[in-house]
This record gives C-alpha cells, structure tokens and sequence, in this order.
C-alpha cells in the first residue's frame, strides 16, 4: 500500500465515521435501541473493510 492508499482510506474512514456519528445521533433521540443497531452495524462493516 503506498502513502497515497492509506490517506486515501484514512479519509473514507473519517467521513464513513462522520456519517455513522451523525446517522447514530440523529437516531438516538428517535428510537435509542434501534440507533445502537445502526450504529453498530457501520462499525462493523468499517472493521471488515479494513
């Protein structure tokens, strides 16, 4: 992996987990157990994209 590839992901990361926080925060005053799920789910799928 060149330095170009790990900023390159190092930003997708960043913005997957901006929209994750947000998408959780959002959901969290609607419906807390179903925001944890939400939440979770995208953590995970950004473990597996590593």
């Amino acid at each position: 992996m060149s330095s170009d590839d790990t900023s390159a992901f190092a930003f997708q990361a960043v913005v997957a987990n901006a929209r994750a926080v947000r998408t959780f925060l959002n959901l969290k005053f609607m419906d807390p157990p179903s925001s944890m799920k939400v939440h979770y789910s995208l953590t995970d799928r950004i473990k597996i994209l590593k």
